[in-house]
């Protein structure tokens, strides 16, 4: 185990062994290929010396492909954030993972699937990272309702611009300062 995990692993402890019931939000970062990054962010609450998952977020986020802008996909993904931004990745596909899909995690399964984690109001940015938690319960709600595709999907690609905000913050925290998106 590296620094950064056995540091980690300290603080989730520190976290199961207070009294009250904290909100813990875990994030997963895989890169399928040169030009496709999914961030899955999970939200689990402590019960007893249980981690619970509650709700989940996976965001794909393609990367703009100079040849490929004149594509629809693209099209529409530049209705999400303004050109002049420059972003390298946008994010293409947004899905929520429900409670049935995610199962409750001893502290080692935590760690070894989301070695990076914040727990709500520990750090000052983390009230807009569980937004995204709220985000998420309110769509699936939609969802449940027989809420029209549109709104659905409009609410979902409001998600995944909440998920694109409050990435940096997390790279910075896991990167100790640096807005990198790698680590």
């Amino acid at each position: 185990m590296n620094k950064h995990t056995n540091e980690q692993q300290e603080l989730l402890r520190e976290m199961l062994h207070r009294k009250s019931s904290e909100i813990l939000a875990c994030l997963h970062r895989k890169q399928e290929s040169e030009s496709s990054i999914t961030y899955r962010i999970v939200f689990f609450r402590k019960d007893g010396k249980n981690i619970i998952p509650e709700i989940g977020v996976r965001v794909q986020f393609l990367k703009e492909i100079e040849d490929l802008k004149g594509d629809s996909v693209f099209t529409v993904l530049d209705w999400f954030f303004e050109q002049d931004q420059g972003l390298e990745y946008r994010p293409c596909k947004v899905e929520i993972i429900g409670r049935g899909m995610l199962k409750e995690l001893s502290i080692e399964e935590c760690l070894e699937n989301y070695r990076h984690f914040v727990w709500y109001n520990s750090l000052s940015w983390t009230d807009r990272l569980f937004e995204i938690q709220d985000i998420a319960e309110v769509i699936k709600r939609e969802f449940m309702s027989g809420e029209s595709k549109e709104v659905v999907g409009q609410d979902l690609t409001y998600l995944g611009e909440r998920v694109q905000d409050i990435i940096p913050y997390f790279c910075m925290h896991i990167n100790e300062g640096d807005f990198s998106y790698e680590w």
